[in-house]
C-alpha cells in the first residue's frame, strides 16, 4: 500500500475519535453538569462516527478490488 492508499484509514481513525469525544463527552457533560448547551453537539459526533465507519468500509472494498 502507498501512502495515497492510507488516507481514507487514517482519516476514518480521525473521524472515529473526533466522533467518539464529541458524542460521548457530550453525554456526559450533559449528565454530570445538567446542561443542555452541548446537547447539539451529541448528532456532530454521531455524523463524525458514520463517516469514520463510512470511510472504513470503502477502504475495504477499495482493497479488495
Amino acid at each position: 500500500m502507498n501512502k495515497q492508499e492510507h488516507k481514507p484509514l487514517i482519516f476514518s481513525a480521525l473521524s472515529m475519535i473526533a466522533g467518539t469525544v464529541l458524542f460521548s463527552g457530550s453525554l456526559y457533560i450533559l449528565a454530570l453538569f445538567n446542561t443542555t448547551s452541548v446537547a447539539l453537539i451529541t448528532p456532530l459526533g454521531g455524523i463524525f462516527l458514520m463517516a469514520g465507519w463510512s470511510l472504513l468500509f470503502y477502504s475495504v472494498l477499495k482493497r479488495q478490488t
